[in-house]
């Protein structure tokens, strides 16, 4: 039969290795947490392109004729599409890898808890033992 001291040090390793389980996945998740602050300013430099390629062709549909009214109308919609669908696409792409780093710390979190919850199940067990 192990010895008392021989049981608490073993929980304790247990727990210490839980808690760098945790401060991995802390980390990890501020990694994927920057990797999507990247991606959204380099998407939200594409919109901001966009939505002065579109203030540019709307001036020019100002000063324009009405020949070319039609065309610039065509292109200032077009502008316009391709602004909504990568705001549309950026929207999409940061809710993704949130709901991604969110699954991955809950389930590292919940592998961190399985050593402990069996520490302290064991514990217990030895207690009510004792107890008979």
């Amino acid at each position: 039969m192990a010895s008392k001291a021989a049981l608490k040090s073993k929980m304790e390793a247990k727990l210490e290795l839980a808690q760098a389980k945790l401060a991995t996945t802390k980390a990890r998740a501020k990694v994927a947490a920057a990797d999507a602050r990247i991606d959204l300013a380099k998407r939200t430099g594409e919109m901001e392109r966009g939505l002065k390629t579109a203030q540019a062709k709307l001036k020019r549909a100002g000063r324009a004729g009405e020949r070319r009214i039609e065309q610039l109308k065509g292109d200032a919609q077009g502008a316009w599409k391709s602004l909504s669908a990568a705001v549309k696409k950026s929207v999409r792409t940061v809710a993704k890898k949130a709901a991604a780093v969110e699954q991955a710390v809950e389930r590292k979190i919940a592998a961190a808890r399985k050593p402990v919850k069996k520490a302290v199940a064991k514990k217990t067990a030895s207690k009510t033992k004792a107890r008979r």
